[in-house]
């Protein structure tokens, strides 16, 4: 009698159909699977790809105008935004005569932590600057100038600044060079305190001769001789 004994037709086509579902199954998993992975590389080839053109891209209006890119758009919005923060700042800390001294010191607040801004009042306070304002009526009248450093692809951002400090007394003005330096975030945007919704805080300033100085004298009787000698507010 034979141990191994040849199996029925029947039991043949069985394993046969037992034997295709497994191959069939295996086949549709490598499909899917590969689908999958040729389906990411692809997505990633294509993001990459857009990165790296997305700066160089030029779009035509129907004039023929060359249309920046949303990035190249994108950083001149917030260089503008941070300019003009700057620019207010720049004014409510360091604007003042006998009528509005609270008032920009209270708006200066909302645009410098209050660190810095002290710092600025505590100087003005002690150079004699308010007292000048209160009772001679000497107007203190501060603008921005220029951004001249800015560093950061992501907050916070470190800056420099120049501005230009007036100081009136009467018909004699003289004016000083104001440089600040700091660093700058966003914030919650408050209408009308704070439009652009940053906040500057760290903030050092230092006073600067301008390239055309008044004489001495002059300087003598408009009473600004600390003004030109005052050292960088720490």
């Amino acid at each position: 009698m034979k141990n191994n004994k040849e199996k029925s037709p029947i039991l043949k086509g069985y394993d046969d159909v037992v034997e295709g579902k497994r191959n069939g199954r295996l086949a549709m998993w490598l499909i899917t699977v590969g689908s999958v992975i040729f389906g990411l590389t692809a997505l990633i080839i294509s993001a990459l790809l857009q990165a790296e053109s997305a700066d160089k891209m030029k779009v035509i209006d129907s004039t023929g105008r060359v249309i920046q890119s949303d990035l190249r758009r994108e950083e001149e919005v917030r260089v503008s935004t941070i300019q003009a923060h700057l620019a207010n700042a720049m004014f409510y800390l360091n604007s003042f005569d006998r009528n509005s001294i609270k008032e920009n010191q209270a708006r200066a607040l909302f645009l410098v932590d209050k660190k810095s801004a002290d710092r600025i009042f505590n100087s003005y306070n002690r150079q004699g600057a308010y007292n000048d304002a209160l009772q001679s009526g000497y107007i203190y009248r501060a603008k921005f100038n220029k951004l001249t450093v800015l560093e950061g692809k992501t907050e916070p951002f470190t800056f420099e600044a120049e501005g230009e400090l007036s100081v009136t007394d009467g018909s004699r003005t003289i004016t000083t060079k104001i440089v600040g330096k700091g660093n700058i975030r966003y914030s919650n945007p408050n209408f009308p305190n704070n439009p652009q919704g940053m906040i500057i805080y760290d903030y050092l300033q230092e006073y600067q001769d301008m390239p055309t100085e008044p004489n001495k004298e002059e300087v003598k009787e408009v009473k600004m001789d600390a003004m030109q000698r005052v050292d960088t507010i720490k």
